[in-house]
């Protein structure tokens, strides 16, 4: 979860979560040039700004194959890190024996993503349509605006896409899955979607399988544990649930950590029907 305080004067020795502790994120389009403008309310996200090299990078790019499944992933570094998108790729690819395109666009936020002109010609030529990044309060005591999120899916529903939304895992050891998951689920009401609970996959393996380590050092990440689970249970929403009996098992997972996980991602589908 990307979430920053930020406020006058020295901030309280907790306050410092977030996108002040980004290190070991693997970025696709390179280092970020952070900066803090003014001084901002208590809790406000730090800011975070694209290079002019890194915004022309992503602009109007194409999916390579427009007969493929084209997912495109708007989030930041819980969605680009470790292997997330390659699992998402892998198990897409495997249920449905199509091509499939994923291609991330980063933004640290939704509300960045809203006016950049690249997102729009990357969402019509998507298929699927993930999003990730709404903007969230660490103390859970902050609102912040999310008619940038709601803009962003009602085009994507006047294009006739797919859309999810991935809600992220919460911070180790935080009690906060809930508190993500129905922001994103006030958003969906107010456009449309299913989400992806990623939250809950963390929780219940953290709980059922307590060795398996799912976060990076900073407790705020995923590891590369983590960002399979949580790019498996991303996967299963893109088919509308798994229905192949051969489904791939990596060596680092054992057959029981992925039989039980499937078995609770299918328990997913069913709280939204």
């Amino acid at each position: 979860m990307w979430i920053a305080n930020q406020v006058c004067g020295t901030p309280a020795a907790n306050d410092l979560v977030g996108t002040a502790n980004m290190a070991g994120a693997r970025f696709l389009f390179g280092s970020l040039l952070l900066g803090i403008v003014g001084c901002n309310p208590p809790d406000a996200p730090t800011r975070v700004y694209l290079s002019t090299e890194q915004a022309k990078a992503n602009s109007f790019v194409k999916f390579k194959d427009s007969k493929a499944i084209n997912i495109l992933m708007i989030g930041n570094s819980h969605a680009n890190a470790a292997n997330l998108l390659s699992t998402v790729h892998t198990y897409v690819e495997h249920e449905t024996k199509k091509e499939v395109e994923v291609y991330p666009v980063f933004v640290p936020f939704l509300s960045d993503a809203v006016n950049r002109d690249d997102v729009y010609g990357l969402m019509s030529n998507a298929n699927i349509i993930i999003f990730q990044g709404q903007k969230l309060s660490q103390s859970h005591k902050y609102i912040y605006s999310t008619k940038e999120a709601i803009k962003l899916a009602n085009t994507a529903k006047e294009y006739g896409k797919t859309v999810l939304w991935f809600a992220e895992w919460p911070r180790k050891g935080v009690d906060e899955t809930a508190y993500i998951e129905n922001i994103y689920a006030g958003i969906a009401k107010e456009s449309t979607g299913k989400i992806v609970p990623t939250g809950r996959i963390f929780d219940f393996l953290s709980n059922e399988f307590p060795k398996r380590e799912l976060y990076s050092s900073d407790g705020n990440h995923a590891s590369s544990d983590g960002s399979f689970f949580a790019g498996l249970t991303i996967a299963s929403f893109c088919v509308g649930g798994f229905k192949a009996s051969d489904l791939p098992i990596p060596d680092y997972i054992t057959e029981e950590e992925f039989n039980s996980a499937l078995t609770f991602i299918k328990s997913l589908h069913n709280t939204q029907n």
